[in-house]
């Protein structure tokens, strides 16, 4: 019996968990921050899935993959601060490591995780799909809320 949803047998590929992409951290990245990641993904996927904490993001690389010169060293540091990857500075003339922190890294440490620790103080968190659209205790009709194109479909 063939699985209709599983992992491509001839294409690498990554995880990318419920919890990770609903999280805070994942939701409060900009789009360079978010090129970076895809960029170290992409890196992850082509050394085989085994390299994490060893993916490395050449200047050209990130500049290629659509994030301006201007922006590199913002969407990195984005990045960490939400934690998301983690870095391994190596110093002066030594290239940068980056790990992604919802992998497990390439010595068989487990994945730290550190982006279920960040909570973004200017975003909601994200509701339960059933309670989304109830109407708030008092407000049954929902047409302060700007809710008017769901009135018809929910029959409120």
């Amino acid at each position: 019996m063939k699985l209709r949803n599983s992992p491509p047998k001839d294409a690498p590929w990554i995880w990318l968990s419920r919890d990770l992409v609903r999280s805070a951290a994942w939701r409060a990245q900009g789009i360079n921050a978010r090129r970076f990641v895809e960029c170290l993904m992409i890196e992850h996927m082509a050394k085989g899935g085994h390299h994490n904490g060893k993916l490395k993001a050449p200047y050209r690389q990130l500049c290629a993959l659509g994030i301006d010169a201007h922006y590199v060293a913002g969407a990195i540091r984005e990045a960490e601060e939400v934690g998301l990857v983690d870095c391994i500075r190596g110093g002066m003339r030594v290239a940068t490591m980056y790990a992604l922190t919802w992998l497990p890294l390439h010595d068989g440490t487990p994945a730290s995780n550190r982006w279920r620790d960040y909570r973004n103080p200017h975003r909601a968190p994200l509701l339960a799909a059933r309670a989304r659209y109830r109407p708030r205790k008092g407000k049954a009709n929902g047409a302060d809320r700007g809710c008017n194109k769901f009135r018809n479909l929910h029959g409120i």
